[in-house]
């Protein structure tokens, strides 16, 4: 190693430290859950990114209810198929102001976010 390795070297580890501090305040490798759905389903309790297939038929992404959910996040995309996919609130919640949100087609997606009262689309 030479002089200017040995001096970056610890600079190096100092500033993966760092990320791996700001990636991960609680000290856990915080990753996204991915999940796959190929019929109607109720959106499980720790998946982000939820990929849907409508290849069999018509597919319901069924939303859990926004209160105690509050800040939570979660993607929608459409994967294949060619059946219609509609993102549904729990009881008579709502998405933004509409009842239910249906798929443009193949590959549109979506991100939600629960404000405790209802589901708001952002972009």
């Amino acid at each position: 190693m030479d002089a200017d390795q040995e001096h970056l070297s610890p600079v190096r580890e100092n500033v993966s430290q760092l990320i791996m501090q700001e990636e991960s305040p609680q000290g856990k490798d915080r990753r996204m859950r991915i999940e796959t759905f190929d019929t109607s389903f109720l959106v499980p309790p720790e998946a982000d990114l939820i990929k849907i297939n409508s290849t069999a038929g018509n597919v319901d992404a069924n939303l859990p209810l926004a209160q105690p959910n509050i800040g939570r996040e979660i993607v929608f995309k459409c994967v294949g198929g060619q059946g219609m996919v509609r993102l549904v609130p729990a009881k008579k919640e709502l998405i933004d102001d509409i009842n239910d949100y249906v798929f443009d087609g193949l590959w549109d997606s979506i991100r939600v976010v629960s404000d405790g009262i209802c589901w708001l689309i952002v972009v």
